[in-house]
């Protein structure tokens, strides 16, 4: 199974976040599963929140995605 392209900030974003979150972890000041409910909604909760949006959908409704597939396809 081919894994995701993984760009390199990304790849630092995450570390960052882990080695964070580990740190707090180690150091008592919050708990493995506060960590990981930390990482789902640090990783996963914000983007949908922003990407995902009642705004958002409305503006991506708006968008004529055949003319843009159209249009790709015949630059490519």
């Amino acid at each position: 199974m081919d894994k995701p392209e993984i760009h390199r900030r990304d790849f630092i974003k995450y570390t960052g976040i882990a080695l964070a979150l580990a740190e707090l972890v180690d150091e008592n000041w919050i708990s493995l599963d506060e960590a990981l409910w930390m990482t789902d909604f640090l990783m996963h909760e914000n983007a949908r929140k922003l990407y995902l949006s009642t705004e958002r959908k409305a503006e991506l409704e708006r968008i004529n995605w055949k003319e843009i597939n159209r249009y790709h396809s015949s630059n490519s």
